[in-house]
């Protein structure tokens, strides 16, 4: 299993890394065993760019020409607006080795119903390499995603938070409301608006993606801890993984 994180990159990093690409990127996704985990793909917002400037990000540049803001936060302003609207999200996932080309493209499953929080991946080419679908427990109480692999014919379903996470929380959840009430309250003396609705500080997020079945044995190919991701190389494509991972962790 190798451990993933998906950090905001910061201006130096994505001038260094996709000097070639105007709009930068708006995720980092970092992967590794050890402490010094690799960049091994970019994240941007929206379809792929049809165009590339070379005058854009460099730094020698003239400065009129530079962003005057993070290069992240563009990406990452129109997706908080596409949240606030109920817009489904579309992003472009680049590798590393290959910034320029487009690794693979999240957009919502034409298949599906609109509004059913169904997404497709699929490659350069344009060929279905997974579907997410979002959804709920069989008793209705936690999120859930499901992550259909057209090839293998295989469906694998992560609940957020397990059993005993979300007992204890109901338990602690007056002290969870109170907590919540006082980040809220130094929000608004800080002017951070867009955080006063924010209640998602503290629920239980670990998530195990597996077939669900009787067998306590079954292979797990995807598992969030925190902010971290964990994801089974032989058996889960990097691709669907992270638009997974993504999804996941911001819609």
């Amino acid at each position: 299993m190798l451990t993933v994180r998906l950090p905001v990159p910061t201006d130096a990093e994505v001038r260094e890394a996709l000097p070639e690409l105007a709009d930068g990127a708006w995720l980092a996704v970092r992967e590794g065993d050890g402490r010094s985990p690799a960049t091994t793909a970019w994240v941007a917002y929206g379809e792929p760019a049809p165009t590339v400037r070379r005058d854009h990000l460099g730094e020698d540049a003239p400065r009129s020409k530079r962003n005057s803001f993070r290069i992240s936060e563009k990406h990452g302003s129109r997706a908080h607006a596409d949240r606030a609207k109920g817009v489904p999200p579309v992003f472009t996932v680049r590798s590393a080795d290959d910034p320029l080309g487009s690794w693979c493209v999240v957009r919502p499953d034409p298949a599906a119903p609109q509004g059913a929080g169904a997404y497709s991946v699929t490659d350069a080419q344009g060929n279905v390499l997974g579907r997410l679908t979002r959804g709920r427990s069989p008793l209705k109480v936690r999120r859930a995603w499901t992550i259909e692999l057209p090839e293998t014919g295989e469906t694998v379903t992560g609940y957020r938070g397990t059993l005993t996470a979300w007992s204890i929380f109901v338990l602690l959840f007056p002290l969870w409301v109170l907590v919540n009430l006082v980040f809220m309250v130094i929000h608004l003396l800080e002017g951070e608006w867009d955080s006063l609705l924010d209640w998602d500080w503290g629920i239980p997020r670990r998530t195990k993606w597996r077939a669900r079945s009787l067998d306590p044995f079954t292979p797990v190919l995807l598992e969030r801890r925190g902010s971290r991701y964990r994801r089974n190389a032989s058996r889960l494509d990097a691709r669907v993984a992270y638009a997974q991972m993504v999804l996941d962790s911001h819609y």
